[in-house]
């Protein structure tokens, strides 16, 4: 246990330092260079917990191991690449300005984790592993609107500060974002339109019967794209104390309905 939460801090602290440079360039616009550190987390992440896994033979250090190495190597590429923008002075003015924008997003990541975690464990206490099985079946195919909105995620935040500085920016992000939800929401009514054959695909086939909790799963995700959006949206004014507040009172409801939904209907509640 104390090895892995050695390497649980170590994944952490590899984790937030690349967020260091992907954010430069995404606000720098410098998809190529973003592209190229996403690349050796594709690639090399997942060949190194399988090899790791196979060869400690212990799941749980095999996978964090590899993403060790996996995060490790992205941060030494993502600062190679940014070498000329480091500078070797510590400023606690800027430092200070930044924990006021940030600190309130620490209640949103614990918030969203309740928003996108809670519902197994409450699945399996009322409803029993059966349904917990077939939630995930659909969960995984209702999650094909990603493919569709991950794109929209990476670019909308570079994109929002450009934007901002232009003089019509309100306005086009309040257009971009209209336009956004209807395609998000078109999306997701393809994904619901198709569920059965979707199911057929990638879905095993004791758990062909799953599709009807995938149309559920595909416009809840398609909300959540837009809540992300709308969150993105004010970061600009540095109203980031707002987000908290959306996500706390999501995560409140949802638990609730949780609560009440699931022991009759148990997947599809």
């Amino acid at each position: 246990p104390a090895g892995l939460l050695v390497l649980a801090a170590a994944q952490a602290a590899f984790m937030a330092l690349n967020n260091q440079p992907l954010t430069l360039f995404r606000m720098r616009e410098q998809s190529g260079r973003y592209l190229v550190v996403n690349l050796v987390r594709a690639v090399a992440g997942p060949l190194l917990a399988i090899v790791l896994i196979q060869s400690l033979e212990f799941a749980p250090v095999g996978a964090l191991g590899g993403d060790v190495i996996t995060y490790g190597t992205m941060a030494f590429v993502g600062f190679f690449l940014i070498r000329a923008h480091l500078r070797g002075r510590f400023r606690l003015d800027l430092l200070q300005d930044m924990l006021k924008f940030a600190v309130p997003l620490v209640v949103l990541n614990l918030a969203a984790t309740a928003l996108t975690s809670l519902d197994p464990y409450v699945i399996r206490a009322y409803a029993g592993l059966d349904q917990v099985a077939i939630y995930n079946t659909g969960f995984k195919v209702g999650m094909l609107l990603s493919l569709a909105t991950v794109a929209l995620q990476l670019a909308w935040p570079a994109s929002l500060y450009q934007l901002a500085r232009t003089p019509e920016g309100l306005r086009d992000i309040a257009r971009f974002t209209r336009l956004a939800a209807v395609g998000v929401f078109g999306a997701a009514l393809v994904v619901s339109a198709f569920a059965r054959e979707l199911m057929w695909v990638f879905g095993p086939r004791p758990y062909w019967g799953a599709y009807p909790i995938t149309p559920w799963i595909a416009f809840g995700l398609a909300a959540g794209n837009l809540v992300y959006l709308l969150n993105a949206n004010l970061h600009v004014p540095k109203k980031t104390y707002l987000i908290p507040v959306i996500y706390v009172a999501g995560a409140a409801a949802k638990t609730v309905a949780l609560f009440v939904f699931v022991p009759p209907h148990g997947a599809v509640g």
